[in-house]
């Protein structure tokens, strides 16, 4: 079993009272599944659909990539990694960050590499009201 630190974010906070926990499992579905028995139902409706899969909404990171281009639920794990939980979020007016400022926030570890990939990709900043401004820059 590998330590791995889970970061929670939004809503899935709010269920569980905490915003950052550890987890002994090997993999992501191990994780899910132990934060699903600690947290009960409520947890589970956020994570999984009636028919046990993976919400489309929740966003799943392992080191900041997404599970769904890797192995998704069995995606391996290995002591000090960082699981990541995203629920959808909408709303909101709050202060206004450039893209810069909104990836290295994002991406703490990449730093300035993650600011260029993400700058060339021309994403767009969100509006206030988190819908996105699907204008040109």
């Amino acid at each position: 079993m590998a330590a791995v630190t889970v970061q929670l974010f939004a809503t899935l906070r709010e269920v569980t009272g905490t915003s950052r926990l550890q987890v002994e499992a090997t993999s992501v579905r191990e994780v899910l599944s132990s934060l699903c028995v600690t947290y009960g139902d409520t947890l589970r409706r956020h994570l999984f659909t009636p028919g046990g899969q993976l919400q489309e909404t929740i966003a799943v990171l392992v080191n900041g990539r997404n599970i769904r281009f890797v192995q998704g639920l069995d995606t391996e794990l290995r002591s000090g990694d960082v699981v990541t939980l995203i629920p959808p979020v909408a709303g909101g007016a709050g202060p206004q960050h450039s893209r810069v400022e909104m990836v290295n926030y994002a991406l703490p570890d990449r730093g300035k590499r993650g600011s260029r990939i993400y700058r060339r990709h021309h994403y767009p900043a969100p509006a206030p009201g988190g819908a996105g401004d699907r204008g040109k820059r």
